[in-house]
């Protein structure tokens, strides 16, 4: 396998990646984000060892070329670390001219959440990206939120970023409740949506740190719901009152 015929070029957050592909047909999942910008940096790919170690736990029915496509995540989280960026598992979307991000583990809701917002708030609402946008942490201490290429099974993809406002942790329940987590309870249910192989020390501390920042300066709502209208207008108001507020 030649992967020099597999080059691509792309940005993600404004970071020029060069990959070297294994299957010249991922190519296709990353067409919105090539650029004619070269890096400095090695071009990322994934190795054999990786490879077999990622293609063993997916779906078998997938091909070789989205296999690949999400093999890529961890590796370009790797070099996003290194500008305080990082891929992050959420629906992102811009609201009251901020970002907000809604996450949670897989299939506990944030598509419908985010359906129900787009279809009670119409214009109000801009996606970012449906499931694995970029959160980065800049020196000053603001959060801003970016597209990426992984959108999702359901292609929820968008071009708008802003800065962090809030990120709303959503819960299954028999009830609709929205209410503000302490810290101490963020800890672990937010570093595990950050999207990184955590291989090596560098990045473990780097995502650390960011998430640190985050709980520093962003609120983060828990909303347990029953994924009806209902919890999506209990969490506008409230989180707009708060806004409000500040």
């Amino acid at each position: 396998m030649k992967h020099n015929s597999n080059q691509i070029n792309i940005c993600l957050a404004g970071v020029p990646i060069q990959y070297f592909l294994r299957y010249t047909g991922t190519k296709s999942y990353f067409e919105d984000f090539i650029c004619k910008e070269h890096t400095k940096e090695k071009a990322l790919t994934v190795t054999d060892e990786l490879w077999e170690r990622h293609r063993n736990v997916v779906d078998k029915s997938l091909s070789n070329e989205y296999a690949e496509f999400y093999a890529l995540i961890g590796i370009s989280s790797r070099e996003l670390l290194k500008y305080g960026k990082c891929l992050f598992h959420g629906v992102a979307f811009v609201w009251n001219k901020k970002a907000w991000i809604i996450t949670a583990p897989s299939g506990t809701g944030k598509t419908t959440q985010y359906r129900l917002w787009k279809r009670i708030y119409g214009d109000e609402i801009e996606l970012i990206n449906g499931d694995k946008p970029i959160v980065e942490c800049k020196s000053d201490g603001s959060i801003w939120v970016y597209p990426s290429p992984w959108n999702g099974k359901e292609n929820y993809s968008g071009r708008a970023s802003a800065q962090l406002a809030g990120i709303i942790y959503l819960e299954q329940a028999k009830y609709n409740c929205i209410e503000r987590m302490d810290i101490q309870n963020l800890i672990l249910p937010i570093y595990r949506q950050f999207l990184f192989y955590g291989d090596y020390e560098s990045e473990i501390r780097a995502v650390g740190k960011m998430e640190e920042q985050i709980l520093s300066n962003i609120p983060v709502w828990k909303l347990s719901n029953l994924g009806d209208e209902e919890s999506v207008r209990m969490s506008h108001e409230i989180i707009l009152k708060f806004e409000e507020d500040q």
